[in-house]
Order: structure tokens, then C-alpha cells, then sequence
């Protein structure tokens, strides 16, 4: 998304990606602010997982030179993704940010930064359920959008960010192990990647050709919080 202009623009509910490489000299961004202008931005994905070139950013500021220049604090709400954390935004152009330094100068105080899952990032934007729970429910009403991009109804209060109306379905994963456990007092130990998103929930249930005098069989339950999948 590029704004060229010193008119006032305003976008909700979009879904932007970048991905590929590219080399060279080129910059990338999902959203990219050229000329002062009052900008209202709410629920909207600007995500890049370009690689190469010079710089990937999510969103640039072009002409910022300090806090809320040529913004009007209407940004909000957002998910603001790079690959390198390093360059989430610029703010003005060249001058790297991270996603905290950007939030100081934006006023994106509850946009969140984190990595996104779609169907098909290269024909399919729609967000995959199994993942994403960072964006379920974590937007914000705006008057007069009631439906997504599908013609979904969106969530009154909380509508999901993005084009995408979606509810998050935690009941996806299956564990397994390449060991065996022959009888008690033997365990089956397994190993999760946290991804930084939190801790797990397991419930532990035996197959039914386990010999009865294992049972019981103890249930397992670690603090709960959803996660991020790991990239395919």
C-alpha cells in the first residue's frame, strides 16, 4: 500500500504480504507513506517475509522526522510483521525501528507484531485456524463494517485483524513418539519449540492396546496459552 499525497486516507481490514527475495539495492514494504497526511489505519496486516535485497520493512513513514509527524496518531490495531525485527518500520526513511520504537512514534499503543500463517501466502490469504491466535478476536469496532471480505459476519467488539474474519481452533495437535513405554515405572517423554508464543496444554490419553494393568494412565496439563505453528 503506497499513499502518495497530503489527502486524508483511510484503511481498515486489509491483508498485505511480501514475500520472495529480491537483491541489489531494493527496499520493501507492506505499507509505505511518501508526503504528510492524516492516515487512519485500524486493523490492518502489513506483514513482509521478503529476504534480500537492502531493506524489508513492514511500514515506512517516509518524511517523519518526530512523534505523530505527518500521522495523526490513527493507527492502531494493526499487525506489523518484518522478517528482521530490526527493520519492522522507518521512521523517516533509513532510520531503522523496531516494533517498540515504532509504537512510541505511531501511536499503534495496541498493534501487535508477530509472524502470520495463511492458507496459501503465494493465492490464498484467508488465515489458517490452527494458528494466528494472536489476531483472533484482537482488533477493534469500526462504524459501519459489519461483514469481512467473504461477506462474514464480523465479531461486534473484538472483530479479528485483517481481511479474514477467523476463529482460532486450538484442537489441532497430535503428538507422537518414536519410543516405546513397555510397562511403569518407564515414561514417554516428548519435546515441543515454545516459538515464544507460550506455554502448551497436553492431555494425555493410552491407546487402547495398552495392557490394563498400566492403567491409570495420568493426565498431563501444562499452563495454557495459545501458539504460533512452526514454519513448514
Amino acid at each position: 500500500m503506497h499513499c502518495i499525497g497530503s489527502s486524508t486516507y483511510t484503511a481498515n481490514f486489509n491483508t498485505i504480504t511480501i514475500g520472495g527475495s529480491s537483491a541489489g539495492n531494493a527496499r520493501s514494504a507492506a505499507f509505505w507513506k511518501t508526503t504528510l497526511g492524516n492516515y487512519n489505519l485500524r486493523n490492518n496486516i502489513f506483514h513482509n517475509n521478503r529476504t534480500g535485497g537492502t531493506l524489508n520493512y513492514a511500514m515506512v513513514n517516509e518524511n517523519g522526522t518526530g512523534t505523530g509527524s505527518g500521522w495523526t496518531y490513527s493507527s492502531n490495531y494493526n499487525n506489523i510483521y518484518s522478517t528482521n525485527p530490526a527493520t519492522t518500520g522507518a521512521w523517516p526513511l533509513a532510520t531503522n525501528k523496531t516494533f517498540t520504537l515504532w509504537q512510541a512514534l505511531s501511536g499503534d499503543a495496541n498493534s501487535k507484531n508477530t509472524d502470520v500463517r495463511f492458507v496459501n501466502a503465494t493465492n490464498d490469504l484467508h488465515m489458517a485456524i490452527t494458528t494466528n491466535c494472536n489476531l483472533d478476536n484482537e482488533g477493534t469496532n469500526v462504524a459501519g463494517i459489519t461483514t469481512d471480505i467473504d461477506g462474514q459476519t464480523r465479531h461486534a467488539t473484538t472483530p479479528s485483524i485483517g481481511a479474514d474474519e477467523f476463529t482460532y481452533d486450538p484442537n489441532w495437535a497430535t503428538v507422537t513418539s518414536n519410543s516405546i513405554v513397555c510397562s511403569p515405572p518407564e515414561s514417554l517423554d516428548f519435546t515441543t519449540t515454545d516459538n515464544t508464543y507460550g506455554a502448551h496444554s497436553y492431555q494425555w490419553s493410552a491407546p487402547m492396546a495398552f495392557h490394563p494393568q498400566q492403567a491409570p494412565y495420568p493426565l498431563a496439563t501444562l499452563p495454557m496459552h495459545c501458539r504460533q505453528a512452526p514454519t513448514p
